[in-house]
């Protein structure tokens, strides 16, 4: 959340001659715009991730994505990813405890249930990440976003840690069966090795 940062994507879309990250850059340099409440220049921002770099990274593609459909992240959800991907899960949460979801569509509200499940898997409080993960796979089961595949992988991980093989594998099989489209052949690879991973420990038993 720290405004500095858009010096250092400035000078990576300046110094890189390639095409990987440039989306993403624009991406991120654009939701600092929004978070601190210029959305002009988020729109200005966001629109270049529909013309420069490639897409053939998953960020990229989402970052694209978000260009092409030009709806405008809910803040208070962007703010608890971003908090989350840096590791303040208890902050995450406090800013979703206050959000007002009465608005919400059915995809801001599997991606609240799917946020609040990461920042419980990363307290280690596993039985609340496996609810919260479990409400976005039933909110989120037909969307084209990743929320609901991903909370289906992350629910088996932790069944896998546990040492319950079988859930694990009804989650992982969850997460291939889904048909969403960003970050879907990353999340299938993840999936289809842990699903070899979990019959391997079976055999050995």
């Amino acid at each position: 959340l720290d405004y500095s940062a858009t010096t250092y994507f400035e000078k990576y879309l300046r110094d890189f001659k390639g095409g990987s990250y440039v989306k993403s850059a624009y991406q991120k340099m654009a939701w600092l715009e929004l978070i601190h409440g210029n959305l002009s220049e988020y729109k200005r921002l966001i629109a270049f991730c529909k013309t420069e770099g490639n897409d053939n990274l998953g960020s990229d593609d989402h970052a694209e994505k978000e260009g092409k459909k030009g709806k405008i992240p809910d803040v208070s959800l962007l703010k608890a990813r971003l908090l989350y991907d840096g590791g303040y899960y208890n902050r995450s949460l406090a800013v979703l405890s206050e959000i007002n979801r009465e608005n919400f569509d059915r995809s801001e509200r599997t991606e609240f249930y799917y946020r609040i499940g990461r920042n419980y898997q990363g307290l280690k409080s596993y039985n609340e990440a496996l609810n919260y993960f479990k409400r976005a796979i039933a909110s989120g089961n037909d969307l084209k976003a990743y929320f609901a595949g991903n909370a289906a992988l992350q629910a088996g991980l932790i069944y896998e840690n546990l040492n319950e093989p079988d859930s694990a594998a009804y989650y992982y099989n969850t997460c291939l069966d889904l048909d969403f489209k960003t970050y879907k052949k990353s999340l299938d690879v993840k999936a289809k090795a842990a699903l070899d991973r979990v019959k391997t420990k079976k055999g050995a038993r």
